[in-house]
């Protein structure tokens, strides 16, 4: 017996047996819970699928309802993070140029960022294009 099981009582012989009776009560109840909620047709019935509504006011079940309703998406704006990278990338090129970013054009900042930093074609030509990139350097 470990000195844990000595100083609280140890375990009692019938346990056992009041597990099994609290495991029996806790089924019996819930059987007439549920029972006592099939039994109560005093509530509407959905519009759409026929089934039993929860309040007496709504017309619809809560998944006819959410099919009906769906969620708005939300607007995403753009992370920190992407800021941060396009800000850095900007500022590389502005202190390289030793102009004001917003009076690059785009043939500039793409020659100094192939020819001096060693960046691909084809990045840059991503960078250009994208919409955060053009508002930054308010190019649109």
């Amino acid at each position: 017996m470990g000195i844990l099981s000595w100083l609280f009582g140890g375990k009692k012989k019938d346990d056992e047996f009041n597990r099994y009776q609290k495991n029996t009560q806790r089924n019996s109840n819930y059987s007439q819970r549920k029972s006592n909620h099939s039994q109560n047709n005093s509530n509407p019935k959905c519009t759409t699928c026929s089934s039993h509504v929860y309040k007496k006011e709504h017309t619809q079940c809560y998944s006819c309802w959410r099919k009906a309703n769906p969620k708005p998406k939300k607007e995403r704006g753009t992370p920190p993070s992407t800021i941060k990278s396009y800000n850095r990338i900007i500022k590389m090129v502005s202190i390289s140029s030793g102009q004001d970013p917003n009076l690059l054009t785009e043939d500039n900042f793409k020659e100094i960022l192939c020819n001096k930093y060693n960046f691909q074609e084809d990045s840059v030509k991503g960078i250009i294009n994208s919409p955060i990139a053009r508002s930054m350097l308010q190019w649109d």
